[in-house]
Order: structure tokens, then C-alpha cells, then sequence
């Protein structure tokens, strides 16, 4: 869920009231959102300290415990139902949620509201884009873009959620659904990849990416008269001819954002029955720099030196995958020697 969207969800409905609500200490992330908020009733005031829970459906342990583990006596949730409600009420833990039901016991202070119909496209909205009981399908081509990025780009888990989506290529509901997954797999925590998750999540990537992503990209397969050495203007070579200093590709696999034709008739591209030229789409647009974790690879000589290289990991896939023999017993020796996928090496070898 994007930042604070509970809170500010509970802050109008507080307004609506002609309550005055009002968050009095910063927000602290650990991996909930906690923070002290004061509410104002007429004449009685009280303050709470807050704890967001973004799980959906909620159960009341975990309520509790996420509750006491953050010395919290108000829990914020997308939605509370009465039965849940009732477990909460009866263990003391005040509570409210983006439909309007509300539910506060406190010194001076009692509160006890059900659902609003006004409030009720608020949860519709945060349903249709964090429905926990969606299964994320990793093998789906959209899902492998997303996570190809993820892994790709590691800071990149701690971007705002529109910047991902569009690095991804991807919808803003993917995003929440996708990184929540990772979390519950153990993968990721706190917005970081830890021990195995990064190397084990990628091994599941590259079956989805031979198997779904790969198929869906290719855009035409040509012949170039110049051989493999193209204008490369806006364009990213992979596999083997990506690495010219292991192997003499036959064909070059080129990452283009779409099939242009200036780009066609700057190399003179044509079809023909034996293309040596494989063009694919570009998925994804690199993150700004401060997600970047190193420069990007240039191929160190040959007739395709300087011309820009697609991320290490795309290399490594399309090297794995191609037809050629050849280039998949080249994937074995650039994983061994390519230091940006130092972190793939222990599952892959």
C-alpha cells in the first residue's frame, strides 16, 4: 500500500465526523507503519499509539500480536468485519478501518461505529489493487518483467510504487501484490532481499522467462547486410552477441523499445528465409541512477565493442536459452566469470 493511505483514509473520515484528528510523531516503518495519533470527540481528547496492518483478511492473533509487539492500542486495517471486530473489542485492541467502522474504548471515550456506505469505494479501490487472495503467478510474462527488475536493480525494492511499475512495465497494483509475495516466501523482508531469496527467486525467473517472457517479446526476426555490426541507437545487444570476447555469435539478439523504422533502414534490415538479426522488445526502462547498483557493461572488443549490453542476468537467460549449443555451454563460463552475478552463482553451480 502506498505510504500513509490508511491514515489519511482515517484522518477524512475523522473530518467527516467533525472530529479533530491528528498525527503527533513521525512514522517508523519496522516493517510496520507506527506512529501517535491524538483524537478529539467533542470535548474528550485521547491518544493513541497507532500500529497500520495492511494484511487482508486480517485474523485478531495476528492483529494481537502485531499489536503488542509494537506497544500499540489502535490498529488501522483495509478491513475489520464484525465477527473480527467483535474478537478485537473483547481483547481490548481499538480499531478502524477504510469502510468507516470504527471501534475505540478508551478513558472518557467510547466510540462505536459500523461501516459507512459513503466510505465503501475505499476498500473497493484497495482491494482490486492488494487482494491477498490473488495468487501471483510468477511465470505470468507481466509478473517475470516485474521481478526480472527486481532482481536486476536491488534498491529498486525500496522505490515509490509508481516508479517500479514503471520500470517494470507493469500496473501499480502489481507492484504491492508482487513485493507482498516475495515477503510471504521469505524472499524479501523489510524491502531487501536476504540470504538465498535474491539466487532462489531467480532460478524460478528463468524458467518463466524461457518458458512465458522470451516467446512474448520477439518482435521480427531480419537479416542484416552488415552482419552483426548494427547502429545501435537506442538498442541493447544479449546473448552471445553480447559477449564477443567467449563466443563468435551467428545471430544477435537485439532489445529494441519498439520496431521503428528508422531504426530498419539505418541497418537496412529486411526478412529473409535466414535472418541473423533477432529484434525484441525492451520491457523494461531503466531505474534513475540512485537505484543503479553499477555502470553498465560494454563488450571489450569485436566488431559489436562499445555498443551497449542488456542487464547481466538478460545476458546469462538468453545465453541459457538460445538454440545454439554453443551459446548455452557459453552461459556456464559468463556466469563463472561475469562479477555482476556473483550472487546467482552458488544456487546456478
Amino acid at each position: 500500500m502506498e505510504p500513509n493511505v490508511l491514515l489519511e483514509n482515517f484522518l477524512r473520515q475523522c473530518e467527516d465526523r467533525g472530529w479533530l484528528a491528528k498525527r503527533i510523531s513521525p512514522i517508523r516503518s519496522n516493517p510496520f507503519n507506527t506512529y501517535k495519533l491524538r483524537l478529539r470527540v467533542d470535548d474528550v481528547e485521547a491518544t493513541f499509539s497507532t500500529v497500520e496492518i495492511e494484511k487482508y483478511p486480517l485474523p485478531s492473533d495476528v492483529a494481537l500480536s502485531v499489536a503488542k509487539a509494537n506497544n500499540a492500542n489502535f490498529v488501522l486495517a483495509p478491513k475489520i468485519g464484525r465477527s473480527l471486530g467483535s474478537d478485537l473489542r473483547r481483547l481490548k485492541i481499538n480499531h478502524a478501518d477504510l469502510s468507516g467502522r470504527i471501534s475505540i474504548r478508551s478513558p472518557g471515550l467510547v466510540v462505536e461505529m459500523d461501516r459507512q456506505p459513503n466510505y465503501g469505494d475505499s476498500f473497493k479501490t484497495w482491494l482490486n489493487e492488494h487482494d491477498r487472495t490473488n495468487t501471483i503467478d510468477l511465470s505470468s510474462p507481466k509478473t517475470a518483467q516485474l521481478v526480472f527488475c527486481l532482481l536486476v536493480w536491488p534498491r529498486l525494492l525500496t522505490a515509490p510504487t509508481r516508479l517500479i511499475a514503471e520500470v517494470g512495465g507493469v500496473s501499480l497494483g502489481m507492484v504491492p501484490r508482487t513485493i507482498r509475495y516475495l515477503e510471504e516466501s521469505r524472499m524479501v523482508y523489510n524491502r531487501k532481499w536476504v540470504g538465498s531469496g535474491r539466487s532462489q527467486t531467480a532460478q524460478t525467473w528463468l524458467a518463466a522467462y524461457r518458458s512465458k517472457l522470451s516467446p512474448s517479446l520477439s518482435l521480427e526476426r531480419m537479416e542484416s547486410p552488415f552482419g552483426m555490426d548494427l547502429n545501435m541507437v537506442d538498442a541493447l545487444v544479449s546473448g552471445g552477441s553480447a559477449v564477443p570476447e567467449l563466443i563468435r555469435a551467428r545471430t544477435a539478439t537485439i532489445y529494441i523499445p519498439s520496431l521503428k523504422s528508422e531504426f530498419l533502414r539505418a541497418n537496412k534490415l529486411r526478412r529473409s528465409p535466414t535472418p541473423n538479426i533477432e529484434l525484441r522488445k525492451q520491457f523494461w526502462t531503466p531505474p534513475p541512477e540512485e537505484f543503479l547498483d553499477e555502470p553498465q557493461r560494454l563488450p571489450a572488443s569485436s566488431s559489436l565493442s562499445y555498443k551497449p549490453a542488456a542487464p547481466a542476468l538478460l545476458v546469462y537467460a538468453d545465453l541459457v536459452s538460445s538454440n545454439d549449443p554453443r551459446e548455452q555451454e557459453t552461459a556456464s563460463v559468463f556466469l563463472r566469470e561475469e562479477p555482476r552475478l556473483q550472487w546467482l552463482r552458488p544456487v546456478t553451480l
